[in-house]
């Protein structure tokens, strides 16, 4: 049994591992990465403005496409993610309305962190902040949008692959 210093010790001791890992992670560069669309392996790309699907002959070299990932943790030591478009470094793949979208960073009414959750080996972003919605593809409009984990279980295969790739930041 644990007296009540014992007991505050360990809880402290483990407080401090928890930070010490918070500042290892944040201490780590951000990495380069492909989100690729599971359901035909085209990867999220922002082409003339825009986001798109796109091919690529080589996902894992040809960089035009990809984003600079960074990760943090949150508050209650969840894993929050960022993605910054890499060849415009002013953009980052956000929330525009119920939409996914390319936003601005300067522009604080969109929501620009994610959080990403397993789904059946599909991964799929939520907007932080947002824990009871998902970005899902919408085939029909071809969009992202926003819906409920209940259309993401009803419709399984519309979730990303996210790959390290061989780009630099």
């Amino acid at each position: 049994t644990f007296t009540t210093m014992e007991f505050l010790l360990e809880w402290t001791k483990e407080d401090i591992i928890v930070k010490e890992n918070s500042v290892k992670l944040m201490a780590q560069p951000p990495t380069v990465e492909a989100l690729l669309f599971r359901r035909d392996f085209t990867s999220l790309a922002y082409q003339n403005g825009k986001l798109t699907l796109c091919k690529s002959a080589n996902v894992m070299s040809d960089c035009a496409h990809h984003f600079i990932v960074r990760k943090t943790l949150d508050e209650g030591l969840y894993m929050v993610y960022t993605f910054q478009v890499q060849k415009d470094r002013s953009k980052f793949l956000g929330i525009n309305g119920t939409k996914l979208d390319i936003v601005d960073e300067t522009n604080d009414a969109n929501i620009k962190k994610f959080r990403r959750e397993e789904i059946n080996k599909d991964v799929y972003l939520k907007p932080y902040g947002k824990d009871d919605m998902y970005v899902y593809y919408n085939k029909k409009e071809q969009v992202f949008e926003l819906v409920t984990r209940k259309k993401v279980l009803k419709n399984e295969g519309f979730g990303w692959y996210i790959l390290s790739t061989l780009c630099q930041s």
